[in-house]
């Protein structure tokens, strides 16, 4: 079998193991080989919305063909990019729990939760609705790790963090 299946600029690479869905304005969707067949046929276009671009035909986002998801609930990209809908990259969740997962705003300090108050000289770290104070740091980096720790705490798998979650996980 050929290594590159193509329809209409979409194409199955199989020694990688996924599909890539042609869509307008120049971007592609990546898919499971397996969910490739369910999606190809339909002519998608790329929908910007905030930071990322999605597949959406109509008013369909192609995320919506491949899971099912309950009233009430919502699709998220795990790494933020709307164009991976591949299964290990989305997962249904509450709406509540997608605001968790949110990117670090662009602030002076460049890390999510961790505000530079010039006056007192230090950074300040808080999380969550209603706010938690964390603490005042001299490092900012080390500011930000406190603000991680206490994401992963609270909100888990949907935390989003400022640097790898990996980096916070024990082993034994």
């Amino acid at each position: 079998m050929h290594p590159l299946k193509s329809r209409k600029g979409s194409y199955i690479d199989y020694k990688n193991g996924f599909g890539m869905i042609k869509l307008t304005q120049g971007k592609f969707s990546i898919v499971d080989i397996d969910d490739y067949e369910k999606v190809v046929h339909f002519r998608w276009f790329a929908v910007k919305s905030g930071r990322t671009f999605y597949a959406m035909f109509r008013k369909i986002k192609l995320p919506h063909l491949i899971i099912k998801c309950p009233t009430g609930k919502m699709i998220v990209h795990i790494n933020g990019n709307g164009l991976d809908n591949r299964k290990s990259n989305i997962r249904v969740c509450d709406i509540k729990d997608n605001k968790k997962n949110r990117r670090s705003y662009k602030n002076k300090s460049g890390f999510k939760g961790v505000t530079w108050l010039p006056k007192r000289k230090y950074y300040q770290v808080c999380i969550g609705v209603p706010k938690k104070y964390l603490g005042a740091f001299t490092d900012k980096v080390e500011a930000a790790k406190a603000f991680d720790r206490e994401a992963l705490k609270m909100y888990g798998e949907f935390a989003q963090t400022n640097f790898p979650k990996e980096s916070y996980q024990c082993t034994n």
